[in-house]
């Protein structure tokens, strides 16, 4: 599940990302160097998707893997070496637990789908990867996908 800090320095995400006061986190962070921060093995449950449903299934953060991007696309796009980090990281993951490309979201679409399901609750939301830069993301993701599986 892909996310954005929305936080002005990798600093302060990772701060926030490991407080217990906050109780939020995710598996990694990925600077706008590329520099990833591993904050939990891919088999821990974070707690990075709230009220989430993806594909009928609720409760995602036991399910995926919280990917994190320094910055907020609303205001700069993800760097080249943040999506070469990102597809880096994921494409073993992928393979290893047989992850079909359209289980990798956004937590906009997670948290639409759980609005969808129970119109009558309140679920707040914070402003999240952009559509563009997640079809951005995931033209890359295919290209890096299709090469990986057939040496993989």
């Amino acid at each position: 599940m892909l996310h954005h800090t929305a936080e002005p320095t990798v600093e302060k995400s990772l701060e926030i990302l490991s407080s217990p006061k906050k109780k939020v986190g995710t598996h990694v962070v990925i600077d706008t160097d590329g520099t990833r921060y591993l904050m939990a093995d891919p088999e821990v449950a974070t707690y990075h998707a709230g009220w989430s449903v993806l594909n009928g299934q609720e409760g995602c953060n036991y399910s995926t893997v919280g990917i994190e991007f320094q910055g907020n696309t609303l205001v700069e796009p993800l760097t080249e070496d943040q999506i070469a980090s990102g597809i880096e990281y994921l494409l073993p993951i992928i393979a290893r637990y047989n992850i079909p490309l359209e289980n990798v979201v956004t937590h906009e679409m997670v948290r639409t789908a759980y609005k969808q399901k129970y119109p009558q609750k309140r679920c707040s939301g914070k402003v999240d990867i952009t559509k563009t830069e997640y079809l951005r993301f995931m033209k890359y993701l295919r290209q890096a996908w299709d090469n990986y599986k057939d040496a993989y």
